[in-house]
């Protein structure tokens, strides 16, 4: 039998848990959205590579660089609606919302 003590502590553990997701998806939202709006096309990643050594222009180094060619070359200026998605996220995990209640709106990209 689960007592009142065990109970709380559980709600406890899940709203925890709930923040700590909501962080992380915020964290991959700014990632996008700051990765892709310092998007240069002659910053060296899988796509496109130069025999001059060149400055990587984006903000968020060679990682950023790597992720938001990938995202713009292969999803165009939808990519933007990623980090949409990542911060629709973020605010139903903030926000202790149950994600059943709101599945409708993930899958058509929290709009």
């Amino acid at each position: 039998m689960i007592t009142f003590k065990n109970k709380k502590s559980k709600n406890w553990y899940d709203w925890c848990i709930n923040e700590v997701k909501g962080i992380a998806c915020l964290a991959m939202a700014l990632f996008l959205a700051l990765s892709l709006y310092t998007y240069n096309a002659y910053d060296e990643c899988f796509f496109y590579f130069s025999s001059a050594p060149q400055p990587i222009a984006n903000w968020c180094g060679y990682l950023g660089a790597q992720v938001s060619s990938f995202l713009i070359y292969f999803f165009g200026i939808s990519s933007y609606a990623i980090a949409l998605f990542f911060s629709f996220l973020a605010y139903i995990y903030c926000a202790q919302k149950p994600l059943i209640n709101h599945w409708e709106r993930v899958i058509a990209g929290g709009f």
